[in-house]
């Protein structure tokens, strides 16, 4: 969220008449190198947690799910 809020200013600061041409592009490319950065960041986050749930809990969990149907549906042959 607090991203999104730095965001909200910067937008706000091109949408001024008093900054150049210049000014806009370096502002641009900076934001998206920021925007870059944090995408990056939230992915390594997430395939940190699918990395903890396949090491810790994935196979329990895919085998307890079979066992399950199993006991349910019964195996049919």
């Amino acid at each position: 969220m607090k991203d999104y809020v730095k965001f909200k200013g910067v937008r706000e600061l091109l949408k001024k008449d008093t900054i150049t041409v210049e000014e806009r592009v370096q502002i641009t490319e900076q934001m998206m190198i920021t925007i870059t950065d944090l995408i990056s960041a939230k992915d390594t986050e997430n395939k940190d947690f699918l990395n903890g749930i396949i090491k810790y809990g994935g196979v329990p969990i895919i085998g307890g799910a079979l066992v399950l149907e199993v006991v349910i549906l019964g195996v049919r042959y």
